[in-house]
């Protein structure tokens, strides 16, 4: 109970800390409008292993060649000066890769290209401190010419893409801190039973069980010259005899297991 108290807590003192990250950052930025060839640094992030989305994100490589084609389109002749490969999770509390490449844009100014707005953040919060803090960023998804300066957007379907990249985001986490450990639990129960062994498992038991009552159809067929698997069966349950599981043998099981044995002709 305590951990989901200060949960709340951690979540804005990472914001906090971000936010102070990002005006240390661009204290001293200065907006370059005149450069006759625009620079970019493109941040392209996978998901983490175990955090399945609804829909399976895109590569890398398609990330990668998602945001050159807008550049060429929107910005003609430009020059990438990093592109930095990231796969934390969109609502990680520390993000270190997204972190350098807002440094590079800084350091280079250049402006931030990602494929799609939940490739940058899955954190509504976050999302609009990187527009407050007046970087540029482009979304490669939307056909747009314009800074994400935190003052005005000339879509409102970006926020609406951001909105729905948190509320992804929360789906996933619930995914895996609820649903995922049930599943675990049910399969390391059902992980006891003969039947959830494999296929290989199920073949040892079942000889081992042929072996076992051999000595008994032996017997029966030694009395009866025109033995067959159903009247095998129904001897071998008047003398109470079972199967490994405590049931009665059929003229199925009985069949099988001389031809395990090598007894049925």
């Amino acid at each position: 109970m305590t951990g989901q108290q200060n949960t709340p807590l951690k979540d804005l003192q990472a914001l906090s800390n971000f936010v102070q990250f990002l005006v240390a950052l661009t204290a001293g930025m200065q907006t370059r409008t005149n450069e006759k060839k625009p620079k970019v640094v493109k941040f392209l992030r996978k998901s983490k292993s175990g955090a399945k989305a609804v829909q399976q994100p895109m590569t890398l490589e398609a990330q990668s060649a998602m945001c050159d084609a807008w550049c060429r389109m929107m910005l003609g002749s430009h020059t990438v000066v990093a592109t930095v490969n990231s796969n934390e999770s969109g609502v990680a509390l520390h993000r270190p890769a997204l972190q350098s490449a807002l440094e590079q844009c800084v350091q280079h100014g250049a402006a931030l290209v990602v494929a799609t707005v939940d490739r940058l953040a899955r954190n509504i919060a976050r999302f609009a401190a990187v527009m407050l803090a007046r970087i540029p960023v482009f979304v490669a998804e939307f056909n747009i010419k314009g800074v994400m300066d935190g003052t005005l957007m000339e879509r409102s379907s970006v926020y609406r893409a951001a909105l729905e990249a948190h509320l992804e985001g929360l789906r996933i986490q619930y995914r895996i801190q609820t649903i995922m450990p049930i599943v675990k639990r049910k399969k390391k129960k059902m992980g006891g039973r003969a039947h959830n062994k494999g296929p290989e498992r199920r073949k040892q038991n079942a000889m081992a069980e042929a072996r076992a009552v051999k000595p008994h159809m032996k017997e029966y067929m030694a009395t009866d010259a025109a033995w067959t698997a159903p009247r095998m069966a129904t001897w071998l349950g008047e003398k109470g005899i079972r199967t490994a599981n405590g049931k009665k043998f059929t003229a199925r099981i009985v069949k099988g297991h001389l031809q395990r044995l090598g007894l049925w002709a």
